[in-house]
């Protein structure tokens, strides 16, 4: 049933194509006179989208939903920008409320390095990934000088006796051919490039490349949702130190609504107020876990976004003495 939110009727899906054959189009800005639009959703088409798909789709996309879930039924289904359901107010109050203790190590995929680069140093970040998709800051720090060897012993260190099995590293600034020569000599190192005209989320820069490009309004909008919508620790979920460095939680909680930008309050259009190394840094290593789930096979536990290839048992013949 669909309720008239005007009159209370409550119609029947049988009346669906007569409603959209005969209704009329009722403007919500009618003084608009020039460059007049409309949108139309979903139940303006029928023939195609069911009322049961559509209320389906809305369940799904609720509070506790993905960013991509919420993404897909604004988008798809009602043919409007993404807003998020429910946000936080940006403070490091709300920040801590990520807290946690590490994760169960039987339980974690595989971990994750990200560093971002700065003239002085390099603020890195170490991400568990389990296999909910739940995604874990059990290690961050600061190496004060622009000291690779010290970036490779830290890029080396285990955790409950696993390497990270990818890295990535910002190539923007003054040392750019630095960091790549530094990931083209370490297997499973990337070289970050922020690039927003890709036309994907992530993709190599050349196959076989060690540079990967990256969309980075994408990965700073995932990560706000993060931190600031999602509320369902059962699905995927940003979990903070237990007991977090404060410069870590002041850098995250640093991005605000841009004021004074037309649509600022869009997650993509926020804008940084303070030092937000770390932020840059977990945004990067979210990146590489994308870009691992489509191609990386060594999985420390079964996942769902990968299915080993198993080779069918050869059929034996029965044998029997003559």
């Amino acid at each position: 049933r669909l309720v008239c939110p005007a009159c209370g009727r409550e119609h029947e899906y049988s009346e669906a194509q007569e409603m959209t054959d005969y209704g009329d189009y009722v403007p919500t800005n009618p003084e608009v006179e020039r460059y007049r639009g409309f949108q139309q959703g979903a139940l303006g088409v029928p023939r195609v989208f069911e009322w049961r798909d559509i209320a389906e789709a809305q369940l799904r996309s609720g509070h506790s939903a993905t960013m991509e879930e919420q993404i897909d039924f604004d988008n798809s289904w009602r043919g409007v920008n993404w807003r998020p359901r429910k946000r936080h107010k940006p403070t490091e109050k709300n920040i801590r409320k990520h807290c946690a203790p590490p994760p169960d190590p039987e339980q974690v995929a595989n971990y994750f390095f990200a560093a971002d680069t700065q003239d002085n140093g390099f603020f890195w970040v170490v991400l568990a990934l389990t296999a909910r998709a739940a995604v874990y800051v059990v290690d961050n720090g600061f190496i004060e000088t622009v000291d690779f060897d010290a970036l490779g012993r830290t890029w080396d260190n285990e955790y409950s006796g696993q390497q990270c099995i990818m890295g990535i590293a910002d190539e923007g600034g003054h040392h750019g051919p630095r960091v790549y020569e530094f990931a083209e000599g370490n297997d499973g190192m990337f070289a970050y490039k922020g690039n927003s005209r890709i036309g994907t989320n992530i993709k190599r820069g050349k196959p076989d490349a060690s540079r990967l490009l990256v969309m980075p309004d994408r990965y700073k909008a995932e990560l706000l949702y993060l931190l600031h919508t999602q509320t369902d620790r059962e699905k995927a979920y940003l979990f903070l130190p237990e007991q977090p460095a404060p410069d870590l939680i002041a850098h995250l909680a640093s991005l605000q609504p841009d004021k004074d930008k037309k649509q600022g309050h869009l997650y993509e259009n926020w804008e940084a107020t303070g030092p937000d190394h770390y932020f840059d840094a977990v945004k990067m290593g979210l990146a590489l876990i994308d870009f691992a789930k489509t191609c990386v096979t060594d999985w420390l536990v079964p996942v769902p976004w990968y299915t080993p290839e198993t080779k069918p048992e050869r059929r034996k013949p029965v044998l029997e003495e003559l």
